[in-house]
């Protein structure tokens, strides 16, 4: 135990090391077979490509303004990735590294909590190969990937009370997606059984909610059609609780 205790932070970086590869290989993979797709990959690439080249972000898949379709203000971000390698191969690449290294916050979350090392590597590396972040590699690309593992960073700075960096992962993980805000809210439920955490957990749910509403706002002001992803609940109570058991998307996971 000591000596894992030890070697705790270097088990950890070769883990991440090999997993960036086969994440990155994962996704490269499936686009050098011709399995990636104009949604999401091409829409966002084609707008990212146009940041780069300081051009008017028009979509010419969804044939409108980009922030009409989502709220994706940190896309110029990803801008000079495009000025080291113009291909798309480099946002797949950096998506697999990112979402790898959020695991980090993970682990640190863990030994905040004073956790063996253990534990904590065990937890990270669970993390690390979910379903859900396995999927969301294999799925193309999407700025909500970054936003999850922003997510993750989020919550350790908060823990860690290391405020600056806490409110500035907060900013961009809010600009990120429309929906993060309802991913604070989400993590607010949790923190909410945590006594220590229960007013700002509060803050959290409903400071989340009414963003995420006045996003959807905002791009509805900037589509020709509205917003278009309003979320589909049945009103058969039983019909939701089976739904939420037993849909596609939880028979994968």
């Amino acid at each position: 135990m000591k000596l894992l205790e030890k070697y705790a932070w270097k088990i950890l970086a070769v883990w991440l090391g090999l997993l960036s590869v086969l994440y990155s290989l994962l996704s490269l993979i499936r686009h050098n077979n011709y399995q990636s797709g104009a949604f999401d990959l091409g829409i966002f690439d084609q707008a990212i490509w146009q940041y780069a080249h300081f051009l008017y972000p028009y979509n010419t898949i969804k044939e409108r303004f980009i922030l009409g379709d989502h709220l994706t203000i940190t896309l110029p971000l990803f801008a000079p990735l495009f000025w080291i390698w113009d291909d798309v191969r480099i946002l797949l690449i950096t998506q697999a590294i990112w979402i790898t290294l959020s695991t980090i916050a993970i682990y640190k979350i863990a030994k905040l909590r004073k956790f063996s090392a253990v534990v904590s590597l065990g937890v990270s590396f669970v993390y690390s190969i979910f379903y859900g972040i396995q999927f969301g590699v294999y799925f193309d690309w999407h700025p909500i990937i970054f936003g999850v593992g922003l997510l993750a960073w989020f919550a350790y700075f908060f823990e860690a009370k290391k405020w600056k960096l806490f409110w500035i992962t907060l900013v961009l993980m809010l600009l990120t997606q429309e929906n993060m805000g309802i991913g604070v809210a989400c993590l607010g439920l949790i923190y909410l059984f945590h006594k220590q955490y229960r007013k700002k957990a509060v803050f959290f749910v409903v400071g989340g909610i009414l963003i995420s509403l006045l996003s959807v706002y905002l791009i509805g002001k900037m589509s020709p059609v509205g917003y278009q992803y309003q979320p589909k609940i049945d009103s058969n109570p039983i019909t939701v609780i089976h739904e939420f058991y037993d849909s596609q998307d939880k028979q994968l996971v």
